[in-house]
């Protein structure tokens, strides 16, 4: 395939800040990478500040669009130059009518009318649209339910510049448990598995829970066995994945959340540490290969307690890097974008 000029635009309100955004980085520059590897010509910029007239582009991308002047202005300059346009989005905010399940919402951190407001912006904005990429095949099946047009799931995948990362200090003493909850919004979350949590870390005095990131209300576990950090930039996160004996992947069941993907999965599997996680579709895609299904609290404890033997815990992360990569190949990953993008 002759080489192609591919544009990747953020949405976010801080168009300085773009880069800042894990949900951009992971859609959008991770696959920018990719593509760059097999010698396409790749931006990444805020379509505030686009000028696709200065240049001729095959494809170009909008990541999370929201309907507001800007985006119009933009979407019109793009439509001009006979670019292929797709929409980028990989959370269940594509209609007011699910604005009750945001985890915001369910967390009582934002008023539902101004969450369904935002929904109805984006949902007007991919109606401007004939091609959707998502990332999971749940949330592809929603957009299919509202959008005419094509959509294709472009599976998220551990990040390029992970790949040069060293996986020797990956090894850990004294068993690590890690839950990288990011926001306040994972509350309820958490709450599915406290209960069962306690009573393993209370049998084991020698496991350690690190929290990176905000979660509300007192955890009663020992000061002895808490590790507490703040959410931490993009570029320092991999360090705090790779500190993991297991992590932990807790959702309630929701609409929204059943359309996650399993990034936490993916990421703790790169440095060959497994994920004790409850059921969702895209989860299931890496059973045995990194994710290991918890249905309940009783299992939630079973698991965590099954892990403890060395034996069980060796067979799990025996080869993990490799099978989770079979899942998430950045080779697949390309030829499925440039399908969608090259078809007209």
């Amino acid at each position: 395939m002759q080489s192609l000029r591919i544009a990747f635009l953020a949405g976010n309100k801080n168009p300085a800040l773009f880069l800042n955004d894990a949900s951009f980085r992971y859609r959008c520059e991770n696959l920018a990478l990719m593509l760059r590897e097999q010698g396409h010509e790749v931006t990444l910029c805020h379509y505030r500040h686009f000028k696709p007239q200065n240049k001729h582009y095959d494809i170009i991308v909008f990541h999370r669009p929201s309907d507001n002047w800007y985006f119009r202005r933009a979407l019109s300059r793009c439509h001009k130059t006979g670019a292929q346009l797709i929409a980028d989005v990989d959370d269940l905010i594509i209609h007011p009518k699910w604005a009750s399940f945001s985890p915001g919402v369910m967390n009582n951190l934002i008023n539902l009318k101004k969450i369904q407001i935002q929904y109805k912006k984006n949902y007007l904005a991919l109606s401007q649209f004939t091609k959707f990429t998502t990332s999971t095949t749940p949330l592809m099946e929603k957009m299919i339910q509202l959008f005419n047009g094509e959509v294709k799931v472009i599976a998220n995948a551990p990040h390029q510049n992970w790949k040069n990362s060293s996986r020797l200090n990956s090894q850990v003493e004294q068993p690590l448990i890690t839950y990288f909850p990011g926001t306040a919004s994972h509350d309820r979350d958490f709450a599915t598995i406290e209960e069962p949590l306690k009573d393993f870390l209370s049998d084991h005095p020698n496991v350690t829970l690190a929290i990176t990131g905000v979660l509300g209300g007192e955890i009663g576990i020992r000061p002895t066995q808490l590790k507490l950090a703040e959410k931490q930039p993009f570029d320092v996160y991999a360090s705090k994945v790779s500190e993991s004996w297991v992590n932990l992947s807790p959702l309630e069941t929701t609409p929204f959340n059943e359309c996650k993907s399993a990034l936490k999965t993916l990421e703790a599997a790169f440095w060959g540490k497994p994920t004790i996680t409850s059921i969702n579709p895209d989860n299931l895609r890496y059973e045995g290969n990194g994710a290991i299904i918890a249905e309940n609290k009783d299992d939630w404890f079973k698991q965590l307690n099954n892990l403890m033997n060395s034996n069980i815990y060796n067979k799990y992360v025996y080869g993990l890097p490799e099978k989770a990569n079979r899942l998430a190949s950045p080779e697949n990953l390309v030829t499925q974008f440039l399908t969608l993008g090259c078809d007209n």
